[in-house]
């Protein structure tokens, strides 16, 4: 997540954030789920903006531009990312039983960087 964070630079495309999480992931063994993504903040909690934690490029080619605020939170498995939405309407599983972590935090791009607004 630390990794992605880094990369959200004004200029670059959201894709670029995802990249840098998967290719890091990858050499851990992990996979990175892609059926959720990060998103906008905006008026509305959830905006349109897709923030993918995976390659997704030329998808989700939006460029960072400063002011936005967005979310970064992947969610990385030790198995496959391949999975199944209980009938709750909430929990998700993976299909192959294997453990999932997602770490989240919401950040604001400045012209220096990103800033992370949800540390303590």
């Amino acid at each position: 997540m630390m990794r992605g964070i880094k990369a959200a630079r004004v200029g670059r495309e959201v894709n670029v954030i995802g990249r840098v999480i998967e290719k890091y992931a990858t050499r851990f063994g992990y996979e990175s789920v892609r059926n959720y993504t990060g998103h906008g903040v905006g008026p509305a909690f959830h905006t349109g903006l897709v923030i993918p934690h995976y390659d997704a490029a030329p998808y989700h080619d939006d460029v960072i531009e400063p002011g936005m605020v967005f979310t970064v939170e992947p969610m990385l498995c030790m198995g496959s990312e391949e999975s199944d939405e209980w009938d709750d309407g909430w929990t998700v599983a993976t299909l192959d039983g294997s453990w999932v972590a997602q770490f989240e935090h919401t950040i604001v791009i400045t012209e220096e960087g990103p800033e992370v607004l949800t540390l303590p």
